[in-house]
């Protein structure tokens, strides 16, 4: 609390986005404002957003109940969710998150509404109230609510973990004799560029896989620092070793290094593999009558079968995008005219500068990395398009088959911008992330 003269001596100014906002809300911008006056206004302008996010979440509900993600070629709500709104994915999968769990607990919801918790507060019930206590929640919530409303957030937590304890000790006592579903922390680690390489590493590790990751940090920590003085056998696994006095880095950077330092060890004590260019693609053999060859192309019917087994041509041109083929031609269902060798679409040496370009999926918003893709054909080899970068780019099983079932098309320079235009004629524009050209450019893959 300020003293009085401090208060009184104090000045305060509204912006033209302040006043707006405060006239929203019903204030009067011209009143006289002090201290009381703009902690109020904090408050209601907080609860107001507050509003406005559970409004966000029902309509979000809606959306993923209709699986809307799906128009747009989005592989998951989460990818649709972080590249139409441009936000992370961590904020992404929170968002569905907190929209499917209030879903569930609509008593959190109305005490969201009401003002009586906030969103931090609701997360730390929402992150315990799993199907398996279902029951128990439709039981206790309301209680637990009234018990949380005036806790700190970290203070909630660990309410909700003592409850969750208590209820799964509960189930076991009821005779259920399988342990309850204590939805474990799934392990996830993320890698994104932000800018000239620099990356940006992000993760949630459960308790077995963190102690791990610690107790090898550690290890590898010890290895990078200069000679500490006093007994390092005294140090326990898992604890991270104090800096000697010479070591000019931060605890965190040591740990960067410590991180560079386990991987560089795995990539010289493993067999390595190429980045995509070792990916061993079907063998395909199509036996495809010329005409009818000739015949999608020129009316553009590719969904004809044209085999017994009911495979239409869009299948077949999709296979045979990125594959080692052997083409057998012939004239009826009998006669062949030519038997030609085996060869490989794509050579090594090509998949690897496209995935140096491409690195994931070119769908914009897709992110499925590179050994999960296929090198699509821009115009298709079969049609005399040609097998080099500038028609060439990655693409997943899925989006792949939407461009060659004829509901997505692409067009442009993969080498600069790639344009995919959806049923409804909605256009994406799509950027390599590293359209730099390899140094050891070959001319023949351009």
């Amino acid at each position: 609390m300020h003293p009085p003269d401090i208060c009184e001596e104090t000045e305060w100014f509204l912006t033209e986005a302040d006043i707006d906002m405060l006239t929203a809300e019903g204030i009067d911008p011209d009143a006289e404002f002090g201290p009381a006056d703009t902690r109020d206004a904090v408050q209601e302008l907080w609860h107001s957003m507050q509003i406005d996010r559970v409004n966000l979440l029902d309509a979000v509900i809606d959306w993923d109940r209709a699986d809307a993600h799906l128009l747009d070629g989005s592989r998951t709500p989460t990818a649709w969710l972080r590249h139409r709104l441009r936000t992370t994915h961590a904020n992404a999968v929170v968002l569905l998150q907190q929209a499917r769990g209030l879903r569930d607990a609509p008593q959190v919801r109305e005490a969201l509404l009401a003002g009586e918790l906030s969103f931090d507060q609701a997360d730390q019930l929402l992150h315990v109230f799993t199907s398996a206590r279902a029951a128990y929640v439709t039981r206790d919530v309301d209680v637990l609510i009234d018990h949380i409303a005036t806790m700190p957030v970290a203070q909630c937590r660990i309410v909700a973990r003592h409850w969750a304890a208590r209820v799964d000790a509960e189930i076991l006592a009821n005779g259920d004799d399988t342990p309850p579903s204590i939805e474990p922390t799934i392990s996830e680690l993320r890698i994104g560029e932000i800018l000239d390489g620099v990356t940006v590493i992000e993760g949630v590790l459960n308790p077995s896989d963190a102690t791990v990751v610690r107790t090898a940090l550690a290890a590898a920590q010890r290895l990078g620092q200069p000679e500490l003085t006093g007994d390092d056998e005294s140090l326990e696994d898992g604890v991270t070793p104090p800096a000697a006095p010479t070591d000019p880095r931060t605890p965190a950077q040591q740990r960067a290094d410590a991180l560079v330092l386990i991987a560089q060890f795995f990539l010289d004590h493993h067999d390595r593999h190429d980045n995509g260019a070792s990916i061993n693609r079907a063998h395909v053999n199509i036996t495809v009558n010329l005409d009818q060859l000739t015949t999608a192309h020129l009316t553009g019917n590719a969904e004809t079968p044209y085999s017994v087994s009911g495979l239409d041509m869009a299948s077949v041109l999709q296979t045979c995008c990125d594959a080692s083929v052997t083409r057998i031609l012939t004239a009826g269902p009998s006669l062949t005219l030519d038997i030609g060798r085996e060869t490989r679409v794509v050579s090594p040496a090509l998949r690897k500068a496209v995935t140096t370009r491409d690195r994931t999926c070119r769908f914009p918003g897709c992110d499925m990395p590179a050994r999960f893709t296929d090198v699509h054909h821009i115009r298709h080899w079969t049609r005399g398009g040609p097998t080099k970068r500038t028609n060439c780019c990655l693409l997943c099983r899925r989006h792949h088959t939407l461009i060659h079932k004829g509901r997505w098309t692409v067009t442009g320079n993969p080498n600069t911008d790639l344009i995919f235009t959806g049923p409804e004629g909605e256009s994406h524009r799509s950027r390599p992330p590293n359209p730099q050209l390899p140094i050891t450019q070959n001319a023949a893959w351009d």
